[in-house]
């Protein structure tokens, strides 16, 4: 169990209107001792799914899925800085006649700050590029883009908001989120209860509807930030 390790925010959110629900699991998986030999102790294996419920709908389906696994290196420089290289895909587990597959080899840096005064910045650029088919969508890089920008402020057991950004240059689309919380009950190693907000602004929150420019603002619990 202690290879096991939070991976994105785990949560549960809702806002009114066609927000409707956002739910989200998320981890990372160790498979080699941190002393491994040849640095195998960096890699991880990472799995995402996140779910998107149209409560205002009569019967309240779940209307989208991505799901989303993940190879990658975690390879620290320093205390405050380490770098991710790997792979990652995106799908909406639909069949041939409607699949969105979208296949990235990644790269990130990792860089954090202290403020001072229990206060963190974190700074975390990426960019990307695709392998591989679309399935029915070819044309999903000119809204997903090829780099993004994660910046969060945070206190270690307090306040944190984090902002993401991704786009396309050329095409000029892209999406921002918003993730903000706050630990009402803290159980240990990055576990716990949060009061957690969430908000996405722009292109390709749901990979079904990646086309679709959208603003949808929800709030809820996480277990993880």
């Amino acid at each position: 169990l202690d290879r096991f390790e939070p991976h994105e925010p785990i949560y549960g959110v809702f806002g009114t209107g066609d927000a409707g629900g956002k739910l989200q699991m998320s981890f990372a998986f160790r498979p080699f001792a941190e002393d491994a030999p040849l640095k195998l102790g960096n890699l991880r294996f990472a799995y995402t799914q996140t779910m998107f419920w149209a409560l205002a709908e009569p019967s309240g389906p779940f209307r989208s899925t991505i799901y989303s696994p993940e190879v990658y290196a975690d390879i620290p420089f320093d205390e405050t800085t380490k770098v991710a290289i790997g792979w990652r895909h995106d799908s909406n587990g639909r069949g041939m006649v409607d699949s969105i597959d979208v296949n990235r080899i990644f790269g990130r840096v990792e860089k954090s700050f202290d403020l001072g005064g229990d206060w963190h910045l974190d700074v975390a650029p990426q960019a990307w590029f695709y392998v591989g088919r679309f399935g029915t969508a070819p044309d999903v890089k000119d809204y997903l883009g090829y780099t993004a920008l994660t910046a969060a402020i945070r206190q270690e057991n307090g306040l944190k908001v984090a902002v993401t950004g991704r786009g396309n240059f050329e095409t000029r689309r892209g999406g921002a989120e918003l993730f903000a919380s706050y630990p009402l009950a803290p159980i240990g190693g990055g576990i716990g209860f949060y009061l957690f907000g969430q908000a996405f602004t722009g292109y390709g929150e749901a990979l079904d509807d990646y086309r679709r420019n959208d603003t949808h603002a929800r709030i809820g619990i996480a277990l993880t930030r």
